[in-house]
């Protein structure tokens, strides 16, 4: 069998791999699994950043967060 990748074992070892009816199926639940556990905890992460009882704070204070009664 020929690829039209560069003669690469490492390429060659992974190509046979995905190929094996058991493994490739194995590696595709796996890496499908993973991506699904990866969209999870990130909505996960998201949706408890919106239910954060803190107040916004601020790394240092501009002029835009003071009240505008400056007189200067």
């Amino acid at each position: 069998m020929h690829l039209d990748y560069p003669d690469n074992p490492l390429i060659e070892f992974l190509y046979w791999l995905i190929n094996t009816p058991g493994l490739g199926g194995i590696m595709a639940s796996v890496v499908g699994g993973g991506i699904l556990l990866a969209v999870g905890a990130t909505l996960r992460w998201i949706s408890k950043g919106g239910q954060a009882l803190e107040p916004e704070e601020f790394a240092y204070p501009t002029p835009a967060l003071h009240s505008h009664e400056d007189t200067g």
